[in-house]
């Protein structure tokens, strides 16, 4: 049975065969798992039954409408018929027959969000299993997994942090926090200078964070200039103690001979983690579908490299600084320790021009620049 918006009696139903019959309920499952009893009914052991596939244009709220698109070999698509989707009003969006069930605007929100080739949009709005070919980082599957496991930490578990930051006009920063394997927060930003709210949200685990990995590339370092003065502490007789770390996934990989760069390190641990049972909590549907759609691939060297964002663009698929600042969260960049004279000012002093060029500025004229050493 399928989840939809609003919990249609059938699904509700088939929650309470799983609560007071569980056994045989077993293969009653969302949609979205490839694999198990009930996909082997719908593929190899079909023979043996009589399957139906119900897709949310055969509902009574979505009978006259259609969508047309191209599938992911460039083969044109049409479901339903009459009247496009794309192009009704807003009193007709919110116009349904039967308002329990997938809407129209619901229908349309998961088209303009996803993309008709999403595994999201393939399971929940077409009721089909969704179709990810073997170059999927993290298959669907391992996360919808991963999102049904129980949280379970001790207060002695390292708090760790991650954040993606994204530029003026772009999708939106984004902070991860940890507490061993389960993510207790997760907090978006759309505007262009999230400086005091990031800090906000980290205030509460500021005296039990053990890293805070900032995502350091081009505007990012002037967010990692400023986190770095407010929680790296200093102790006396030992230094500052360090917390945050510059994260630059551009930089080569530890391992080099198998990956291409860091990042494609970092999303491999990342993978190899989630297929392990090893992170908790993930829950939101945004950084699922982020993560399930990004591809990998051996280069010429055979070495594992992940798809840049440009490639992900020319697939319809935005930004995923969700998927990025979890990755970033998970990241274990090696530091080393430099010291060095900045004038925000302009005038006198190392200057790179990063933080000019980032439009945030360090609180002081003088400090430390850790960076990332391979």
């Amino acid at each position: 049975m399928e989840e939809s918006p609003a919990e249609s009696s059938g699904f509700r139903l088939a929650k309470l065969d799983m609560k007071y019959f569980p056994k045989q309920a077993a293969g009653v499952v969302k949609g979205d798992i490839v694999g198990g009893e009930y996909y082997d009914i719908f593929t190899t052991k079909r023979a043996g039954w009589k399957t139906h596939t119900i897709s949310a244009f055969d509902t009574p709220n979505l009978r006259h409408c259609y969508l047309e698109y191209s599938d992911e070999t460039g083969t044109p698509v049409r479901i339903g018929s009459r009247r496009n989707l794309l192009e009704l009003t807003e009193e007709e969006l919110d116009s349904n027959a039967r308002p329990y069930l997938c809407t129209k605007r619901w229908v349309k929100e998961m088209f303009e969000e996803w993309g008709p080739n999403h595994p999201y949009f393939q399971s929940r709005v077409l009721g089909d299993f969704p179709t990810q070919g073997d170059d999927a980082l993290i298959p669907l599957s391992w996360l919808e997994k991963a999102k049904l496991k129980e949280a379970k930490h001790s207060p002695e578990d390292a708090v760790r942090a991650g954040l993606d930051v994204a530029g003026p006009g772009e999708a939106e920063t984004f902070l991860w926090v940890m507490k061993g394997d389960h993510l207790v927060l997760g907090k978006g930003w759309p505007q262009a200078d999230p400086r005091g709210e990031v800090v906000a949200a980290l205030a509460p685990y500021k005296e039990e964070l053990s890293s805070l990995n900032v995502d350091s590339i081009g505007i990012g370092y002037g967010m990692y200039l400023h986190l770095a003065d407010i929680f790296n502490r200093k102790s006396l007789g030992e230094g500052t103690r360090k917390v945050v770390n510059a994260v630059n996934v551009g930089l080569p990989a530890r391992d080099d001979k198998k990956f291409a760069n860091a990042k494609a390190e970092y999303f491999w641990n990342l993978r190899m983690r989630v297929q392990a049972g090893e992170l908790l909590g993930l829950t939101d549907e945004k950084t699922i579908g982020q993560l399930a759609v990004i591809k990998y691939r051996h280069n010429s060297r055979g070495k594992i490299e992940i798809e840049s964002k440009d490639e992900l663009r020319k697939r319809g698929v935005k930004s995923p600084d969700r998927a990025e600042a979890l990755m970033i969260c998970d990241a274990r960049p090696k530091k080393s320790l430099a010291t060095f004279n900045l004038d925000v000012g302009g005038g006198g002093g190392e200057d790179d021009g990063l933080t000019r060029a980032s439009g945030f500025r360090s609180s002081s004229t003088k400090g430390t620049r850790w960076a990332e050493e391979e």
